[in-house]
């Protein structure tokens, strides 16, 4: 069990700042006699009796650190070498003679920050709109867990209208990028069209969903080979058959 910084020093919870300064000058003597007949002595132990005593003198002393470890969990960031350090979170749940594993989760602390910090934001939608033979129609993103998801609905056209694109889709793709710095999953209609491109490459999602293909599902993976020869390469993820079913998991796409 850890020691409280009275145990390192030696003395009492009730010590006044007197008592508190002559252990420390006490504890720096204990070392250097054990240094001075041949011991060696961990280094880290005198520091760790310094900071016990800056931390008794001066409470405030390492608040700035204290501030900015709570600041990281709102910021989602853990910046430096300690947001690379493997954090391990293991659930357990009894259950009747025997433990059963519920979840088991490692990632770098600087990925669980950002999922803490996603969980205090919840949820976030944002909308662009575009008006196609005078109907108004929208696209939206949402920010949930950690994941921002584009569901471009009939933003972009609706059938028989695909040979235009809106005039603001500039204008809505730098305004979504705004929101987010990555886009995980974007879901678009399957129509190859110059503005369809435009917005793959505006927004780099890590997957792409194709969608509403107007009763010609059949038609969407040629629709994923037709992006490939037009250069877009970014994955795309079609169903193959009626209640496919897709996971996200670490990043990636699991079918």
């Amino acid at each position: 069990m850890a020691r409280t910084h009275y145990q390192l020093l030696g003395i009492e919870p009730k010590a006044t700042r007197a008592e508190i300064d002559a252990a420390l000058t006490h504890r720096e003597s204990q070392y250097r006699d054990l240094v001075r007949t041949g011991q060696r002595p961990k280094q880290q132990i005198i520091e760790r009796v310094r900071k016990a005593h800056a931390t008794l003198v001066d409470p405030d002393a390492r608040a700035a650190q204290i501030r900015a470890l709570f600041e990281s969990i709102q910021s989602g960031r853990f910046d430096g070498p300690r947001g690379e350090n493997r954090f391990f979170v293991l659930g357990l749940a009894p259950n009747a003679a025997r433990i059963a594993v519920r979840f088991w989760h490692a990632a770098p602390l600087q990925s669980i920050a950002a999922r803490i910090c996603a969980w205090f934001d919840d949820l976030e939608i944002e909308t662009v709109n575009s008006h196609h033979s005078g109907v108004p129609e929208s696209a939206f993103l949402v920010k949930a867990d950690g994941l921002t998801i584009i569901h471009a609905g009939d933003y972009v056209g609706r059938m028989g209208d695909f040979n235009s694109a809106p005039s603001n889709v500039p204008a809505d793709m730098d305004y979504l990028k705004t929101k987010s710095r990555t886009i995980d999953l974007l879901f678009l209609d399957a129509f190859v069209a110059d503005y369809q491109i435009q917005i793959l490459q505006s927004l780099k999602p890590s997957a792409l969903f194709p969608m509403h293909r107007g009763g010609q599902e059949e038609r969407l993976k040629p629709f994923a080979a037709d992006l490939k020869k037009a250069g877009v390469d970014i994955p795309v993820h079609c169903p193959a058959k009626l209640g496919d079913r897709f996971e996200y998991r670490n990043g990636k796409i699991v079918h």
